[in-house]
């Protein structure tokens, strides 16, 4: 059973990946998205040492790091 605070992290993050795949690489810059998350939900992240203070740095980090693999599969489909 997982507990509180995994499904919390699981819920948060999923709504990330959500928000992370509408981006196109080419155009981060142009587009912009929100995640709403409840500042609940931070504050027992925070507790947990998890997340930093630094909320939209982790956000940009985790879609950063989503664009990335995507871009290197693209191009591992385009050498096939």
């Amino acid at each position: 059973m997982q507990t509180l605070y995994a499904k919390i992290v699981q819920i948060v993050l999923h709504k990330i990946y959500k928000v992370a795949n509408t981006y196109s690489v080419d155009n981060m810059e142009k587009e912009t998205k929100t995640v709403r998350v409840s500042l609940d939900t931070l504050d027992k992240l925070k507790k947990h040492g998890k997340f930093g203070d630094n909320w939209d740095k982790c956000i940009l980090r985790l879609i950063s790091s989503r664009q990335t693999l995507m871009k290197q599969l693209r191009q591992m489909r385009q050498k096939k």
